[in-house]
């Protein structure tokens, strides 16, 4: 005896359609900007229905905070994962201290002879 095979169900995972409503919150806003979006139109862009929109975010200005927050959160882990990809000599805290950009595998200190003028404070920039 076969088990038939059950219906694929019709509900997405909480997370997955908020994000799925906020991708589509930018897409309306990059073409209408803030003053002209509607929930409908948010809807329409994810092809989702007015009642899913409100069930998820209960108005205009709480659907733009979050996603906002969710482009913070994109922009800085993609920063983070370049960062981080660069390797630890592009990481400006691990650079000498005084040092304004990445420098070759065995530069020390910012008072090696590299380096220049005092600033206040008694820290040596890197004229690296």
């Amino acid at each position: 005896m076969t088990v038939p095979d059950r219906p694929k169900p019709r509900k997405a995972a909480r997370d997955v359609r908020r994000r799925q409503l906020m991708e589509a919150t930018l897409d309306v806003l990059a073409t209408r900007g803030y003053a002209s979006l509607t929930i409908s139109d948010v809807s329409r862009a994810a092809g989702l229905s007015l009642g899913i929109v409100n069930f998820h975010f209960d108005s205009k200005a709480v659907l733009l905070a979050d996603t906002l927050k969710y482009l913070a959160v994109q922009y800085r882990d993609n920063w983070t994962a370049a960062v981080n990809a660069a390797g630890d000599d592009q990481r400006p805290d691990r650079w000498p201290v005084g040092c304004t950009r990445p420098h070759p595998a065995g530069h020390q200190s910012s008072g090696s002879a590299e380096c220049a003028a005092q600033l206040p404070g008694g820290v040596l920039p890197c004229a690296f």
